[in-house]
Parts: C-alpha cells; structure tokens; sequence
C-alpha cells in the first residue's frame, strides 16, 4: 500500500476542545500523527510526502470550493490574522457567542464570525489551522489522483482531518473536506 503524508502531519494541533462542558487538552495532537506514520513504516507501506501548493493554484481552490462555501474559505484563510488583531485575544479561536443562523449575520466582527463558521468546540482555529487543513487537502487529492491512475490502495495520512467539515462551517475537529469521487 502507498501512504500519501501531509506536509503537517506532525504538526502541533489545537490546545484545548471543549468536552462534556470541562476544557481539555484536544485530541488531535502531534503525536496522533506521528503514532500513524510510525505504523505505516511498520506495515512497510511505500510513504511519500506531498508538498504544500499555494491556495492560488486554480486546481486547489477549485477542489475547496466544489465542496466548500466561498465565505467560509476566505474566513479560514484569514481568520488568524484577524482574531490576533483583538486586544487581549486568546491563543485560539473558539467561540463564545452562536448567531443564530437563522437570521442574517449581524456583523463581520472576528468574534461574531467566529461562532458563524465554528460549529462546535472541538474545532478551534490557531495560527496553523488553515496552512495545516491546506496540507490536508493536498495529501487527499494526490491520494485521489493515484487511485484515479489504477493504484489499488492509497492511504493519505492527514491532519487536520477533514470528513466532519461542513459545506460553510468547522466542526469536530474538521476543517476542510475534499471529494473523492468526479
């Protein structure tokens, strides 16, 4: 089998997720991926790592964008660089306010977007995420593309992991969620 790594597969995920009301410490950290990629040498699975394409590159976004809402991507993209910008900030984004979705945004302040496109605890956005979910993305399209070529089995070792994503929002962990099948 060949095993297809994200460039981040060891990188340090969130800090903190939110479980049964209490904090703490997030599940997906950097040793999950390490653990992984340790048990895909021992299966003596032929391993490659992908390298890190710029979102530009009209084939990527062109793949986000077939699953993802427009707005959501540029708020991933960005969403850092604006929650840094708040006086007293946290070390991550979190929510602790949900517009309700049922009426229009109220505003584009980075707190309220927050709770916009964050959809539970669990997936909290660092100074990481998006390079981090980007990776992701291009383990799982080049896993795809070599299922595509005939290979019989292909592993793509990612972190974040993307199939709780939602069309417009985070969730579980997930941030981005590419299809396999067109």
């Amino acid at each position: 089998m060949r095993a297809i790594i994200s460039p981040y597969f060891k990188a340090q995920g969130p800090l903190q997720m939110l479980y049964r009301g209490q904090f703490v410490k997030h599940y997906d950290v950097e040793c999950r991926g390490q653990e992984i990629y340790l048990g895909l040498i021992d299966a003596e699975c032929a391993i490659e790592f992908v390298s890190m394409p710029e979102i530009g590159e009209s084939n990527l976004r062109k793949s986000i964008s077939s699953v993802h809402d427009v707005k959501y991507i540029d708020y991933l993209q960005s969403a850092w660089e604006n929650w840094s910008k708040i006086q007293n900030s946290s070390a991550e984004i979190l929510p602790n306010i949900f517009p309700n979705r049922h009426i229009a945004r109220f505003n584009e302040h980075p707190v309220a977007l927050a709770g916009w496109y964050i959809g539970d605890a669990a997936a909290p956005i660092g100074e990481n995420t998006w390079r981090n979910a980007l990776g992701s993305v291009s383990a799982v399209i080049e896993a795809a593309s070599r299922l595509k070529s005939g290979e019989l089995s292909v592993y793509a070792l990612c972190r974040p992991s993307g199939h709780h994503a939602c069309q417009d929002m985070a969730m579980g962990m997930c941030f981005l969620n590419i299809p396999l099948a067109k």
